[in-house]
């Protein structure tokens, strides 16, 4: 995972109980395809930005779906706020898409490779999708000896700890269920536009 901005190099993982929680909510939302797939959530937690993936693979599948958001974040913002941000943005990406995959719609979609920018209420985020799958990545850090908690291939400097950072590794048991119910009675919905629907809903070649 890497992020959007090219002066974002210090970061700190999605504190890991975060991570499971927010997963949950995809599994509790969507329970289909739950039942024949898995969830991961991951994120990193720069200085002045942070990047969350959401992730779905079909069992007996090694090419995974992931869409990945980009916020704006300063020192002095409230980290949790934009965590539920992401969560949301990506549960509307991800509704998005099965409705596609249950239509049969999927061959024409295409969703954005690089970062591209949309509106989501009154926030400014940037969405891309990827393929990239988070236990071959996992093996593979494990292989070159890399501890994914404070180090990774792509980080430049030592990792550094967002002011709030020990704030989120002791969030309660009721993340799941809050952030559950916003996407259940659609504050997650982004404010779109037609042009900018038109950029994240073209064909996407070789989807599955």
């Amino acid at each position: 995972m890497t992020p959007r901005t090219s002066t974002s190099k210090n970061w700190t993982s999605l504190p890991k109980e975060f991570a499971e929680k927010a997963a949950l909510v995809f599994i509790q939302n969507f329970k289909a395809e739950s039942a024949v797939g898995e969830f991961f959530v991951e994120g990193r937690i720069y200085p002045t930005e942070i990047v969350m993936r959401a992730g779905y693979i079909e069992e007996g599948r090694l090419k995974q779906t992931n869409f990945e958001v980009s916020l704006e974040h300063s020192p002095g913002e409230s980290a949790m706020e934009k965590l539920f941000t992401g969560i949301d943005v990506l549960g509307s990406v991800f509704e998005t898409h099965f409705e596609h995959l249950r239509e049969e719609e999927i061959d024409d979609v295409e969703y954005p490779l690089s970062w591209e920018e949309f509106d989501f209420d009154d926030s400014k985020v940037h969405l891309r999708f990827s393929t990239a799958n988070t236990r071959l990545e996992s093996e593979a850090n494990r292989l070159l000896g890399v501890d994914e908690g404070t180090e990774s291939l792509f980080v430049e400097e030592e990792a550094s700890e967002p002011t709030d950072a020990l704030e989120l590794a002791l969030i309660d048991t009721e993340l799941a269920e809050k952030v559950s119910q916003s996407i259940r009675d659609g504050s997650y919905t982004p404010n779109l536009n037609e042009a900018q629907r038109d950029a994240i809903e073209k064909s996407q070649d070789d989807l599955h």
